[in-house]
């Protein structure tokens, strides 16, 4: 299984587990192949659409935040058997506070 391939896979993937949410701005944020495990792990971002409701709100405003920044984004690691093309595993990829 090539990198596209997998991109395409944990792509399917997502949008499979997030049937019953709706979910947008799906997009390939990072891939890696691990040579031990013989997999792919390609994380995905995307952002729920219960985050983007009342992205104009009077909260975001006073804040200064828009709904849709990085820190309402959502990303999962999803691990493929490059042999078989198989999804081993998704699992959330945690991401470090910028204002720290």
């Amino acid at each position: 299984m090539d990198v596209r391939s997998a991109v395409r896979k944990a792509k399917e993937y997502i949008a499979e587990a997030y049937s019953d949410e709706a979910i947008e701005h799906v997009g390939l944020e990072e891939v890696d192949f691990d040579d031990t495990s013989i997999t792919w792990n390609v994380t995905i971002g995307f952002f729920p659409t219960w985050q983007l409701q009342g992205s104009g709100g009077l909260g975001n405003v006073l804040t200064g935040r828009s709904a849709t920044d990085w820190s309402n984004r959502s990303f999962k690691v999803v691990k493929i058997d490059a042999r078989t093309g198989e999804v081993v595993s998704m699992k959330i990829r945690p991401v470090p506070n910028v204002s720290d």
